[in-house]
C-alpha cells in the first residue's frame, strides 16, 4: 500500500521514475512504462486528473496494471462515474486496491 510520507519508499520510488523520463528520449519510454504500471491515487482530484489523462492518451492507459485508491469519497456521483469507466480506461488493469 502506498505511503504518503515524503521520504517513504513509495514516494522515493515514484520520484526516481519521474527523473528517469527526464534523462533522454530513450529513457522516457522506459520511464513512462514504469511510471504508469502501478498508480496510487490519494484524492478524488487525482482520480479525475488520471481519468482525463487516460482518455486523452490511450497509449498510457494500456500501461496501467495496478491502481490503488486511498481517499475518502465525498462526491459519490463523480467517483462512481470514473469507477464505472475504469475497465474501458485501463484495459490491462489486473489489480485494483482500496483503503
Amino acid at each position: 500500500m502506498p505511503d504518503r510520507r515524503y521520504l517513504s519508499a513509495w514516494n522515493v520510488n515514484t520520484r526516481a521514475k519521474l527523473h528517469l523520463i527526464n534523462v533522454c528520449r530513450d529513457w522516457y519510454e522506459a520511464g513512462i512504462e514504469l511510471l504508469y504500471e502501478e498508480i496510487a491515487i490519494n484524492s478524488i482530484g487525482q482520480l479525475c486528473a488520471l481519468a482525463s489523462t487516460l482518455r486523452t492518451h490511450s497509449s498510457l492507459a494500456d500501461k496501467v496494471a495496478s491502481l490503488h485508491l486511498s481517499f475518502y469519497i465525498h462526491d459519490t456521483t463523480v467517483y462512481r462515474r470514473i469507477y464505472d469507466s475504469l475497465p474501458s480506461l485501463c484495459p490491462n488493469l489486473v489489480k485494483l486496491g482500496f483503503s
